[in-house]
């Protein structure tokens, strides 16, 4: 479709009141839903005004809540987006708070002309309204240089300096948190992920919820509850807020960012309330959702903008789960399309269909591949093991997705995303236990034989023959025998540091990693070089090495120390780790 811009900031039905004209001390009400669809109405008292609250010029009406219901709950997650009046005149959402209850509650109101400025941002392509840098990268990167999400927020400390203190709670204003309730998904699989959340001001909750069937799209309407749906399906994960204004199929809601992401592509849906959890950390609203009607595309700072019968752009979304009896258990749904999120969600899917669906052990063995599927290139089909944890395939896979989703050169449409695990029990594993030459001494055109002992992670022992070929070239040369684990083996093809110049050439770069349950044995021979778009340049005169290394150069390029002359590769039980190293010296 094409991108859609509004000349002016369209007028509302609704009367409006311009900020100039509100005063302290003026009584003014908001409504919402605190349970099934009935919007009801509460009152408020006008403090006053900040003008530079949210950023520069963007001011906050400051009110307090009078209803005693409302004292005793504070802030109410989901309440956002609660149209505010006086008069009868909009002035803009509920949209901030104190969220540690008290005596009073006191709330911030985003105003309704800083609302309706969203419309000026125009509705965006839906292939570009993802999060993709607008303009592409051309040239070269490292690999290394692309996000990973892991990097940031996966370990264990992170995740407990992440969480905000009591005093944060006491003496900020803040948004009030759009609660991201899943169903099907247990509080022990949104440990490792609550992190990533909390940043996105998402607060990540197991909470019962279903699908309203009954809604429609008319049931969003100003006060109604209106929820963003970032998957459906087996596995549901939705955000609820309130809408401000509607206008045909044109609305508003929220008052503050929902995931800060500019141009988006949300799948949006009515919703009707369960009830009001009201809990000391904070309140928050139960919902259930209703079926998709339209597409949540501005994100911005003062408001989300939407469009009711705008068709999102999603992507196909499987987990197909093999436990150790050979049964196959499936979860489809459909996953909402963002650079930082939907690799989160996606993997937080299937790790919940580990941890949650089966009794799992650390005696088992996990194979995990994710086949993903972009539009205009073949699929990726990538896979991972894993011993007693699957953790760390996990996140590894999630790096994986968000290199794609968040790569410099192009947007993309991710149009189906499968993952496979198979469990198996008992835990397998594999480590080298002795390396051995048995040959003689290396001569050109000759063979080395070598034996490699490993162990198993039950202490079982197994041996394998390799004769490794001395090229006839290499006399007078030491080579190197290399014995290791895939991950060793990618590093020395890669002179640690590879370089992409498009999309492709990363779905490349990924189609070619190694198997970690193989053991890879390599003949290694001296090259002074470098590596540059994905090959060798051996053995270069100074006068080119000069050139290579110097600062002039703009394609990212590897020094190379050595070159691989032969390489083989033997499966193991489990997952192989380690790598080792023989220097071979090679008669004249």
């Amino acid at each position: 479709m094409a991108s859609i811009a509004w000349s002016k900031t369209p007028a509302p039905s609704t009367p409006t009141m311009p900020l100039s004209e509100i005063k302290p001390g003026m009584k003014a009400t908001w409504r919402t839903v605190v349970q099934g669809n009935e919007i009801v109405e509460f009152n408020l008292n006008i403090l006053g005004i900040s003008q530079n609250f949210a950023g520069p010029n963007e001011p906050v009406i400051i009110a307090e809540a009078l209803d005693a219901s409302q004292v005793l709950s504070g802030p109410v997650g989901g309440m956002s987006g609660s149209p505010c009046y006086i008069d009868g005149k909009l002035i803009g959402a509920y949209a901030y708070g104190y969220l540690w209850p008290k005596e009073q509650a006191i709330i911030g109101i985003t105003p309704i002309d800083n609302m309706l400025a969203v419309f000026e941002k125009g509705r965006p392509d839906t292939k570009t309204a993802n999060g993709s840098a607008a303009a592409p990268a051309s040239g070269a990167i490292r690999i290394e240089d692309l996000p990973r999400p892991t990097q940031q927020f996966a370990t264990g400390n992170e995740i407990q300096t992440a969480h905000t203190s009591s005093g944060d709670i006491l003496t900020d204003l803040k948004p009030a948190p759009t609660p991201l309730t899943m169903s099907g998904i247990s509080a022990q699989s949104l440990e490792p992920f609550r992190a990533y959340a909390k940043a996105m001001n998402l607060d990540l909750m197991s909470a019962p919820g279903g699908v309203a069937d009954n809604l429609t799209a008319d049931d969003i309407s100003a006060g109604a509850p209106v929820a963003g749906v970032l998957l459906d399906g087996d596995f549901s994960m939705v955000a609820t807020g309130t809408c401000t204004w509607r206008e045909g199929d044109d609305f508003l809601a929220f008052g503050h960012p929902f995931l800060l992401g500019g141009p988006t592509n949300i799948p949006v849906a009515p919703a009707e309330i369960m009830t009001i959890v009201r809990a000391v950390p904070r309140s928050f609203k139960l919902a259930n959702a209703g079926p998709v009607v339209g597409t949540i595309y501005q994100d911005r700072l003062t408001a989300i903008a939407g469009e009711i019968g705008l068709p999102p752009q999603l992507t196909d979304y499987s987990v197909h789960l093999t436990d150790p009896s050979g049964e196959t258990h499936t979860y489809t749904g459909n996953l909402f399309q963002n650079d930082q999120m939907s690799p989160f969600i996606a993997v937080l899917g299937v790790y919940s269909a580990v941890t949650s669906t089966l009794e799992t052990a650390d005696d088992l063995t996990y194979a995990l591949t994710v086949t993903a599927d972009y539009e205009g290139y073949d699929p990726l089909v990538w896979s991972r093991s894993s011993s007693g944890n699957i953790l760390g395939s996990i996140f590894e896979v999630w790096d994986l997705l968000g290199m794609l989703a968040q790569n410099p050169f192009e947007p993309t449409n991710l149009k189906s995303l499968r993952f496979d695990v198979t469990l198996t029990s008992p835990r397998e594993s594999t480590t080298m236990d002795r390396l051995q030459i048995l040959s003689g001494n290396a001569e050109p055109g000759n063979e080395v034989e070598l034996a490699i002992r490993l162990r198993s992670y039950r202490d079982e022992q197994s041996r394998e023959v390799i004769k490794a070929p001395v090229p006839t070239n290499a006399a007078g040369d030491t080579l190197t025998l290399f014995v290791g684990d895939a991950s060793a083996a990618d590093r020395i093809d890669d002179g640690y540091s590879p370089s992409v110049s498009s999309f492709g050439e990363i779905l490349d770069y990924f189609r070619t990693r190694r198997d970690n349950q193989r053991v890879y044995v390599k003949l290694l021979r001296p090259a002074r070089g470098f590596r540059a778009n994905g090959q060798n340049l051996e053995d270069l005169p100074p006068s080119a090495r000069s050139l290579m290394s110097s600062s002039r150069t703009i394609e990212p390029i590897a020094s190379t120390h050595e070159v691989t002359v032969w390489e083989t590769s033997f499966a193991t039980p489990g997952v192989f780790s380690g790598s080792y190293r023989i220097r071979l010296p090679v008669e004249n």
